[in-house]
């Protein structure tokens, strides 16, 4: 069995986040005193823990389960950030042969989201579930060449 993790924390670290979707968790926008609109770097936690076992030469499975929390700012806001997200995946993978695999993964993610509405009414609607999730099945057949 292998196993791995990863903790990291800054501003404008969206690139190195292990998440499914990292993009514009580290950024926000900001309204500057001459009206005009800015971005900025936004603190952000993330880690992930994850395990591979291989079952037989032929046959291996891996699951990761990740975590990152946004720290909101005063007066810097963005409708896609999220304040916390959890996310994992499990699969299994056959190797069929050198140049040939096929497998299948279980993906999920769950977030909460800020509620902008209050600094900025007229750019973002009153959210009515600051709550989302998703899941996913992925199958693939690969052959490398």
């Amino acid at each position: 069995m292998k196993l791995s993790w990863q903790a990291i924390g800054g501003k404008g670290i969206g690139s190195y986040l292990n998440v499914f979707e990292s993009n514009e968790m580290d950024m926000g926008t900001f309204k500057r005193e001459d009206g005009y609109y800015s971005m900025k770097s936004i603190p952000v936690v993330s880690g992930f823990v994850g395990a591979q076992y291989d079952w037989s030469e032929q046959f291996s499975s891996s699951i990761v389960l990740g975590a990152t929390h946004t720290f909101r700012q005063d007066k810097v806001y963005h409708c896609n950030i999220s304040r916390t997200m959890l996310d994992g995946a499990v699969n299994f993978f056959w190797n069929l042969s050198d140049y040939a695999y096929a497998g299948i993964e279980y993906m999920f993610v769950w977030r909460s989201v800020y509620d902008f509405s209050d600094l900025a009414p007229d750019m973002y609607p009153k959210f009515k579930n600051l709550h989302t999730s998703a899941n996913r099945i992925a199958l693939v057949v690969a052959y490398l060449f």
